[in-house]
């Protein structure tokens, strides 16, 4: 949802690397050139982001009426969106995204173990 946000914006500041295969971080400002403050809602199964919000803030309207804000100093975990209205973001919106493809990022996620051979974490 953010990621797409963010890659879609041209002229702003957004920084991105790949940490891994399937794990992308940008460290962003949008410096209030943001034509339209709403977010599409949209997250792809297996994709989940971390968002660190630095400043401005992020409104989620959920179902009855539900509404969640996240402001400077403040972490969003998003993993699915079905119960999400809609979604925007102040203009000064700037912050560290972590995008994370489990689909992709799952041939990366081994971890040798001593004495156990390889661990490997299966998705269903």
């Amino acid at each position: 949802m953010l990621t797409e946000f963010l890659k879609s914006i041209r002229g702003e500041k957004a920084l991105w690397e790949t940490i891994i295969t399937g794990v992308d971080v940008c460290n962003f400002r949008l410096q209030g050139n943001t034509k339209d403050p709403f977010i599409p809602i949209s997250l792809q199964p297996l994709h989940f982001e971390v968002f660190f919000c630095f400043a401005g803030h992020v409104v989620l309207k959920q179902q009855w009426n539900r509404v969640v804000v996240v402001r400077k100093q403040e972490i969003l975990l998003l993993s699915g969106i079905s119960s999400l209205y809609s979604v925007a973001c102040t203009a000064d919106l700037a912050g560290v995204l972590v995008s994370v493809d489990a689909a992709m990022a799952k041939e990366k996620f081994i971890f040798p173990m001593p004495h156990m051979g390889d661990l490997k974490i299966e998705y269903s």
